[in-house]
């Protein structure tokens, strides 16, 4: 299967994530087809070829779109077919056309992620600092929270040191005031939308309560962004 970069004067602030651009589309189209998701299509290249994708567009209707893989992974397990739903899918080259659609209608969309890709990585490979205490990436700081995470049931109240390391790593969300107003306590508990996901939730005085990405907030002060009290 050949290849085709994406051109690298293109990825504006993302000079070391250089993708390579490739045509999904189904083999054969049927009467009364169903319609499929990109998260799908993303998920048969991760289960059947092992691989991740940088980037995905896929219409849902036509069944067919573009996938882009980082040029530094080894591609060869990366299949020509899939099989989604009973159906076929090609894999192949974007050819010139293909890549030309693809600038116009994705490009200005796919350089926004590959920016916060590189950011996400730049991130991962600092040395940070969070309440004193020097953490030699990301990932170790992320591994904080997760035992928090871990430590309690669901619905147990967080004290403690735990609860102040909440109350500053919130301080680099970007509605930090509106999740800390009224706040009574700190819980872990089931993600609304994601059942098999646990994560933190501010309880208000009310009863209520916001979930919250600890993820995001340590990718925020990783990348020296922290929202400002307001005045």
């Amino acid at each position: 299967m050949e290849e085709v970069d994406v051109p690298r004067k293109r990825v504006k602030g993302a000079a070391e994530l250089v993708g390579v651009v490739y045509k999904v589309e189904v083999s054969e189209k049927k009467e009364g087809q169903p319609e499929m998701l990109w998260s799908q299509v993303k998920q048969a290249v991760k289960d059947q070829c092992s691989l991740e994708l940088l980037y995905i567009t896929f219409d849902k209707a036509l069944l067919s779109g573009f996938l882009v893989l980082d040029e530094n992974l080894d591609t060869a397990a990366l299949k020509s077919t899939l099989s989604i739903q009973n159906l076929d899918f090609s894999i192949a080259k974007a050819q010139a056309v293909d890549l030309k659609s693809f600038w116009d209608k994705h490009g200005n969309h796919y350089n926004g992620i590959l920016k916060k890709l590189k950011q996400v990585r730049d991130a991962n490979d600092k040395v940070i600092t969070f309440l004193g205490t020097e953490y030699k990436d990301v990932d170790r700081l992320k591994q904080v929270f997760r035992n928090i995470v871990n430590s309690v049931s669901n619905g147990q109240v967080i004290k403690g040191e735990s609860s102040n390391k909440l109350d500053a790593l919130l301080a680099y969300h970007e509605k930090h005031e509106q999740k800390l107003k009224n706040k009574a306590h700190y819980v872990v508990d089931v993600h609304p939308e994601f059942p098999e996901t646990r994560c933190f939730f501010v309880v208000k005085e009310d009863g209520t309560k916001e979930d919250f990405s600890f993820v995001k907030c340590i990718n925020r002060l990783a990348n020296g962004i922290r929202v400002k009290k307001t005045e």
